[in-house]
């Protein structure tokens, strides 16, 4: 917009015998100077977002080694982007006026030549709309490529949006399906050895007659053609309460004694379907091996595990009759009465690993945050930035209309349509875009540990 202001004052200057280089390279100072200001301002909010950032990793995953440290390799490669795209766009901006003669640049810019749009090749649809609305068609179609920046910008806020919210609801999810739906036991406990399974009967009767289950879990190598993944087998009751296997379409799974349940990741990681063997050797040290026909796959988003009877698994890999933990379902925390229980390793509850995930759901709710807040700058700054110059440049169109009669908010109406239209056309394009960003997360961050596999909802 500031160029086309200065189409007379280049004109003029082409006429005195500058060079096109010499009037360019006054453009791109001023558009420099503006990327390079921006670009200070957001390497100093930079440092001091990745101090808070820093922090909240610190305080999350105990590792107080973490600080912040200035990179001047990182800081200079980010002023140099921000600088030459800068440069590129005041190049881009300037680059028309030049290619015309210093006569014509001292003339008003005429004005461009109208011509029958594609809606009016359709009189039965044409005939039918209101005069405002054929002004708004008219006038879109005379700034196709101003349209097309909206468009893209509008698409672009609208697709980070889209994938932003994904992200935010598919770590909930993780946490919901994974603690709530898939395991709903209060309590899992680990034993420091390999005991009878009689052990979780006085377990039980200690605990004041709770509900608890024996597991059995054994390490193991899971092999499928060339392909091999260390992990744990859990062995579990065939009618377990507190395990809850359900396939990708939502069918319960029920665990056998002749064959292996497996979390959809492993599925993927070692390309095994249903019907198919596995070969698994035992890590406890007499690296016992059996083959295992796949049952079941579960669809679990968080962990890679297997899963069979508690008495089949014994008897193939370990000695039948056994267990070397427990779960337990209690409304009342009894963390005091496992800590004084002989051969209690460890034990994790329900409750406190849900506050951890908790607290990581904050730090994700913090860059969520941080995200819709560029994605709408940077929206309102394609809108707002093309508005003013459509404004500038029908100064003459908007006076001749209000001559004729138009009210001011009329004249708003006018502006407000074009930016609507776009704005739903920006929006019907951010949908497969923002599809697109999402199914490259979900590939990208997808691994042994967890899945993005959720649906987008509306």
């Amino acid at each position: 917009r500031a160029i086309k202001n200065d189409r007379m004052t280049i004109g003029v200057l082409k006429a005195l015998g500058y060079s096109n280089g010499e009037i360019i390279w006054h453009y791109i100072k001023y558009a420099m100077a503006a990327g390079l200001i921006g670009g200070v301002i957001g390497n100093i909010l930079g440092i001091m977002l990745s101090g808070v950032m820093t922090t909240l990793y610190v305080e999350y995953f105990n590792m107080p080694q973490y600080t912040v440290r200035f990179y001047p390799t990182k800081v200079i490669l980010a002023m140099g982007l921000t600088g030459l795209f800068s440069g590129i766009a005041g190049v881009y901006s300037c680059w028309s006026i030049l290619k015309i003669a210093p006569a014509d640049a001292m003339l008003p810019p005429p004005p461009k030549k109208g011509k029958r749009i594609f809606l009016e090749r359709l009189p039965w649809l044409w005939s039918k709309l209101p005069f405002s609305w054929k002004m708004v068609f008219r006038s879109l179609s005379r700034e196709k490529k101003k349209g097309i920046l909206v468009i893209s910008g509008i698409a672009m806020t609208f697709s980070m949006m889209l994938m932003t919210f994904w992200f935010n609801d598919v770590f909930k999810s993780i946490v919901y399906q994974h603690y709530d739906q898939f395991q709903t036991m209060d309590y899992n406990v680990n034993l420091d050895g390999l005991y009878d399974d009689r052990t979780v009967r006085d377990i039980s009767l200690a605990l004041d007659n709770l509900e608890v289950e024996g597991k059995l879990e054994i390490p193991c190598d899971i092999s499928f053609g060339n392909k091999t993944k260390t992990l744990t087998i859990v062995g579990l009751d065939a009618q377990t309460q507190f395990y809850h296997f359900t396939d990708p379409q939502g069918q319960t799974i029920s665990l056998s004694n002749s064959g292996l349940v497996i979390s959809q990741n492993l599925a993927k990681a070692l390309g095994v379907a249903i019907g198919q063997s596995v070969l698994v050797e035992s890590l406890l040290g007499d690296s016992a091996q059996q083959w295992m026909t796949i049952t079941g796959i579960n669809q679990q988003l968080l962990g890679i595990n297997g899963y069979i009877e508690r008495q089949a698994l014994g008897q193939q890999l370990a000695q039948k009759g056994i267990v070397n933990g427990f779960l337990i379902k209690t409304d009342h925390p009894i963390t005091a009465q496992l800590k004084d229980m002989p051969h209690v390793a460890s034990f994790q509850s329900k409750q406190e690993l849900q506050d951890m995930f908790g607290q990581f759901l904050g730090l994700m709710v913090m860059m969520v945050g941080f995200l819709i807040l560029f994605s709408g700058a940077l929206g309102f700054a394609i809108v707002y930035s093309t508005t003013m110059m459509s404004i500038h440049e029908r100064t003459s169109e908007f006076s001749s209309l209000r001559v004729m009669g138009y009210y001011q908010h009329e004249v708003f109406r006018l502006l407000f349509k074009e930016n609507m239209l776009l704005s739903i056309a920006g929006i019907c394009l951010g949908f497969p875009l923002g599809k697109l960003l999402i199914w490259l997360m979900g590939q990208s961050f997808t691994n042994d540990l967890y899945t993005r596999s959720l649906p987008v909802s509306w």
